[in-house]
């Protein structure tokens, strides 16, 4: 479709015109139109896919012949996916990732366009090194039958509801900053009636006549608030499509997660590829004490496909103490509950060196200096301190937050505000670990700032903990594998 859109805008233009001296005229346009889909057919007939039993290799070109060549022992997951297009013509897009995909760029990723019955026999003939099958001659003689996994490989399968997707849709809106723009709307609206209204002095003609000329900036300010709650909800209705059926099977080697509704996801995950772990919670979900557990792997997310994420949601809403149990049930023995070192009050201070904050201050102190007496003069000042008092919430809630507990095979560290995150990394994953911290907070406090690095896809390849004690480092560098 996107190749041949140049092309059919123009036969739609020749149709309507009926003259073929214009397009006689135009014939570069033509070339130019038919050069998209032209490139595409060559490259679809010059393009070659095999599947043994050790690699998958993909030979492509005409003039410029080009080969990769990846080992089924690097595959780190293999995705299913079907818009609907594809699901109205039996269509299903095979993506396959390994670690030479963590870069962002295409080396190392596939992906293949099949028909449903290939797609399955394809992904099963990759997957058939992971899952114990010894030769894919013998998948390749059981051809009809490969479309369908044996019982003992089907795993055990648990499905979220429509409530917990749609419990994780409301949670994820960020009603702090709909609140904060609320009340700056009904502010303004209240100040504009208290100063040309309530407190006027004028005789009721010339009070209609400015709260007429003062009824534009009104219907604006409603308009606006009328759209972000549409947005909200249209972002709600969306997310619930996206995550629609949601279920997770756990087999033995892999982890099979699927979703979707206009557009059905399937991921099929390596469990020796599992990075980690991600518990993430809104405020709300904090108070709830409930979250998102999302999962990472190596190899996973590439960042050229721009409909792809780099964390594959494990499942929409979980309560926090059931976290380990349920990350025990997909990977056995693996997950300890964590014993946390946390930052120490003596960091607290340190909390508060932070952009955001100094930012926020600067801006209450400019307000304070600034302002005349006006009506519009303290709105802004009230603006300002609301902001102060809300981040000054978050630098705490940071303190609060921020932690690591350095398990037997996992490494778990929370930090954030209002947004907490808990990640649990595995050992055998760790890459490095690094500690910074001026020379006065090293020696005077005994402090520093922990960084982790982990083979895992560019945005979650490290995670930091601000202001911990010193001694934390030394712990998590103890886990590294040398």
């Amino acid at each position: 479709i996107k190749d041949f859109g140049i092309f059919l805008i123009a036969v739609i233009v020749f149709l309507f015109v009926r003259d073929i001296q214009i397009l006689l005229d135009n014939i570069f346009i033509v070339v130019i139109a038919l050069a998209g889909p032209i490139s595409r057919l060559v490259r679809y007939y010059c393009t070659r896919y095999t599947i043994d039993d050790e690699r998958l290799l993909v030979e492509s070109g005409w003039l410029k012949k080009e080969k990769l060549e990846i080992p089924l022992a690097t595959i780190s997951s293999v995705d299913m996916t079907q818009n609907l297009l594809f699901q109205l013509t039996h269509v299903y897009a095979l993506q396959i990732e390994n670690a030479g995909s963590i870069g962002g760029d295409s080396d190392g990723s596939v992906k293949l366009i099949l028909g449903k019955d290939d797609a399955d026999i394809a992904k099963k003939l990759l997957m058939a090194k992971k899952m114990g099958e010894t030769s894919s001659q013998d998948l390749q003689g059981q051809y009809v039958a490969a479309t369908t996994l044996p019982q003992e490989e089907q795993g055990q399968t648990m499905k979220a509801s429509i409530g917990e997707v749609l419990t994780m849709s409301v949670f994820q809106i960020n009603w702090v900053v709909i609140a904060i723009q609320m009340i700056a709307y009904v502010s303004l609206l209240g100040s504009f009636l208290d100063e040309y209204i309530f407190r006027s002095e004028q005789n009721s003609t010339e009070m209609l006549v400015d709260f007429a000329m003062g009824l534009a900036p009104v219907m604006i300010i409603g308009i606006i608030l009328g759209a972000y709650l549409v947005s909200v909800l249209i972002s709600t209705v969306m997310s619930v499509a996206k995550y629609y059926n949601f279920r997770i099977t756990n087999r033995e080697d892999s982890i099979r997660i699927e979703y979707g509704l206009f557009t059905r996801k399937s991921h099929t995950l390596m469990k020796e590829k599992i990075s980690g772990a991600k518990f993430q919670q809104s405020a709300i979900m904090r108070i709830m004490k409930k979250g998102t557990l999302q999962i990472f792997v190596t190899g996973y997310g590439g960042l050229d496909d721009k409909n792809q994420e780099e964390t594959v949601l494990l499942y929409p809403i979980i309560d926090e103490k059931n976290i380990y149990q349920f990350l025990n049930w997909l990977m056995p023995g693996q997950v300890e509950v964590p014993e946390y070192n946390r930052a120490p009050a003596r960091g607290l201070p340190y909390f508060f060196l932070c952009p955001r904050f100094i930012f926020s201050v600067i801006l209450m102190a400019v307000c304070i200096l600034a302002t005349e007496g006006s009506a519009f003069d303290m709105w802004l000042m009230g603006i300002a301190a609301v902001i102060l008092l809300l981040v000054t919430g978050s630098v705490f809630m940071e303190y609060m937050t921020s932690a690591v507990a350095t398990g037997e095979s996992v490494v778990t560290m929370r930090y954030g505000g209002y947004r907490k995150h808990t990640v649990m990394i595995e050992r055998d994953k760790l890459e490095y670990v690094e500690d910074s911290a001026s020379q006065l907070k090293r020696r005077k406090r005994n402090l520093s700032t922990l960084k982790v690095g982990v083979l895992a896809p560019a945005r979650m390849s490290w995670h930091r903990v601000r202001n911990i004690d010193i001694s934390v480092f030394d712990k998590v560098k103890d886990k590294l594998i040398y």
